[in-house]
């Protein structure tokens, strides 16, 4: 285990089950970049809000329709994997690969505020959570602490300033 509060770690898998009876785990990658596990020689694993982290090498990777299979050497049986259900398979943020322009890791929006492009002062919110399917939505929690999603399209989000940690958004009717 390693513990460690200097390091910051970014989230590119999820577990969500075993797979056959050698300690193979079923991922869900939080990464637009699969491809990625194969780099990798050891990722860290990470369960919940605390900061202890379990290294672990990465022994294979196969890749299914939407999840990958993992074998970290720290799984010897399905059972250790399903104890691990929920956790997060993270890599040092330093190991991130360079992402094109307009892209951004879940890790970087979680936290930002939302702000109106029709008015910059009104605060809209807080991402909360990120969701990738067929659309990207953003998921903010208003001041209300009302839970809304947003799709991710350049028509309703504006603007990304990671370095002022802000969004902007057009927020179209009904949406807020």
């Amino acid at each position: 285990m390693v513990k460690n509060k200097e390091q910051e770690f970014v989230s590119i898998g999820k577990i969500m089950t075993s797979h056959g009876v050698t300690g193979f785990a079923k991922i869900f990658p939080l990464t637009d970049y699969p491809e990625r596990f194969e780099q990798l020689k050891r990722v860290f694993l990470c369960g919940g809000d605390d900061d202890t982290y379990i290294k672990t090498k990465v022994e294979s990777v196969r890749y299914m329709p939407k999840t990958i299979l993992l074998k970290l050497d720290y799984f010897d049986s399905p059972e250790k994997v399903k104890e691990h259900k929920g956790y997060l398979i993270k890599i040092p943020r330093q190991e991130m690969l360079e992402l094109p322009e307009d892209t951004f890791y879940i890790d970087e929006l979680k936290g930002l505020s939302v702000y109106s492009f029709l008015n910059e002062k009104e605060y809209l919110g807080e991402i909360i959570g990120v969701y990738s399917d067929a659309n990207d939505l953003l998921e903010i929690r208003t001041p209300l602490n009302k839970e809304v999603l947003v799709p991710f399209v350049k028509d309703i989000v504006i603007e990304v300033d990671l370095k002022h940690k802000k969004v902007i958004v057009n927020p179209i009717s009904g949406l807020f």
